[in-house]
């Protein structure tokens, strides 16, 4: 019995091979992390005043937010 043809209609894009698609992480803050920590006090860390996201390094305006609060901010 002969093998049967290729399909023709098939895109020239050749098969993906590899790991399933990866998760992005997140491009902002995460509320919910935030939401179990001490948000209305000033972190020991990173100095960020009460209601505003923690930063990488020493807190200033415009800076990078943490997408989760500094450690001491969590464990107070």
């Amino acid at each position: 019995m002969p093998a049967e043809p290729l399909d023709d209609d098939r895109d020239d894009i050749p098969p993906y091979f590899g790991p399933g698609r990866r998760k992005t992480p997140a491009k902002g803050p995460v509320d919910a992390a935030y939401a179990d920590s001490r948000i209305d006090e000033q972190c020991p860390d990173c100095q960020a005043p009460a209601f505003s996201f923690c930063q990488h390094g020493t807190w200033r305006p415009g800076g990078t937010p943490r997408i989760t609060p500094c450690g001491g901010r969590r464990t107070r």
